[in-house]
């Protein structure tokens, strides 16, 4: 067990956090520059091992490391690497070696290594458990994955994934996982494009054919892998509730100030204005719900989804007809994606920023199956009818 340091407060991150953009200003040095000099002092991830990108701090502590690095104006890590710093790194830090918190978390933290999710398949999203893609132990001690993974962000600019896979198919489902780091540049490893309505491919399908992985790359023990995956998937919901009092909430809120500020003053009327005032309100309130710690992470999820396309729906409305024309049909392009919005000008169409949104209620968790989660595990209603459990598999 990891003892917190106790001398470590608001304050004194605070003071480091000063110290960082004083030696190293956001606005005279190169990104990657920047997120190493803050891995070295500690604040990468405050709750992480010192010398390992943190300075083994209670992790309550890490928002006021992040407001003020946000207020210093300082790069985010986070658009240009999500899965690795936010789902990998905690998961490392819980389950994973120390040799894989060396090789792994200073290459992540500083961009240099890109990360992804191999986690749903074609049979198996909401039912994670069901997954197919098997991974075989060989005398050697590596393994050798098969299978088809899908919806993964970004694996066409990751060097690393994270990935789950059956490692034992007479057990119950959920007992015969195991947990590794895959090398997206393997042997075996080939990614395909899923084109969005967007006109943008920044999802993938992964086909695993006899991609060898050391089990040096293996997280946790054989057979652990519902466990890890069950951490891993509670650090992607934080990441939601990020999104819905952070960044990409703020992008939300500018674009739709920048196109009330662009509309046409026909437009602008009192029922515009109304509704554009409410949304202001509904926004705030998602905010403050995405912070109550008691609240499961389903209901950040659902609100935020939503109002993301209410947000964009107002936005294409206040732009009147205009707001349907673009030039060309890729409105971006892949390797500009980034995960609040950003640089690219066409992030602020209407158009394009209407079509993403349509993704939101369905990415990182549906609403409909949230909604469910929602009913059966907070309001106590009975379950929908569900199929027999599968009985457990005879080897191949």
């Amino acid at each position: 067990m990891t003892l917190l340091d106790a001398s470590l407060d608001a304050a004194a991150l605070q003071g480091r956090v000063h110290a960082l953009v004083s030696t190293h200003p956001p606005s005279e040095v190169a990104p990657e520059r920047f997120w190493s000099a803050r891995f070295d002092a500690g604040l990468a991830s405050v709750d992480l091992p010192v010398g390992l990108g943190g300075l083994g701090a209670d992790p309550a502590l890490q928002p006021v490391v992040d407001a003020a690095l946000a207020a210093a104006g300082a790069p985010r890590i986070e658009e240009r690497n999500l899965i690795g710093v936010q789902m990998m790194a905690p998961t490392i830090g819980a389950f994973g070696t120390a040799d894989q918190a060396e090789r792994w978390l200073r290459p992540a933290f500083t961009g240099a290594e890109i990360w992804c999710q191999l986690f749903s398949e074609p049979g198996a999203g909401s039912d994670l458990a069901s997954l197919s893609t098997r991974a075989v132990q060989h005398d050697d001690g590596s393994w050798r994955l098969d299978g088809q993974k899908v919806w993964t962000t970004l694996a066409h600019l990751a060097d690393r994934a994270i990935c789950i896979a059956r490692t034992d198919p007479t057990v119950a489902k959920h007992k015969g996982l195991t947990f590794f780091a895959v090398d997206m540049h393997a042997a075996g490893v080939e990614v395909r494009p899923l084109r969005q309505i967007s006109g943008e491919a920044e999802y993938n399908e992964v086909f695993l054919t006899d991609v060898v992985v050391p089990d040096a790359d293996r997280i946790g023990a054989p057979g652990s892998g519902w466990s890890v995956t069950m951490a891993t998937l509670a650090s992607e919901r934080s990441v939601v509730a990020d999104m819905a009092s952070g960044a990409a909430m703020d992008v939300l809120l500018d674009r739709l100030r920048a196109t009330w500020a662009a509309a046409d003053s026909s437009r602008r009327t009192a029922a515009h204005r109304d509704r554009v005032a409410r949304l202001f309100v509904e926004a705030t309130v998602v905010g403050l719900t995405a912070v109550r710690p008691e609240l499961p992470p389903s209901m950040t999820k659902i609100g935020y989804g939503e109002l993301a396309q209410r947000l964009a729906e107002a936005c294409l409305d206040l732009a009147g007809p205009a707001g349907a024309l673009v030039d060309h049909y890729d409105l971006t392009q892949p390797d500009r994606f980034t995960h609040v919005g950003g640089a690219a000008d066409d992030e602020l169409h209407p158009t394009k920023a209407f079509l993403v949104a349509q993704a939101l209620t369905i990415a990182g968790g549906t609403t409909n199956v949230n909604k469910n989660v929602l009913a059966e595990r907070v309001l106590g209603l009975p379950p929908e009818p569900r199929p027999p459990a599968p009985q457990p598999r005879s080897p191949s």
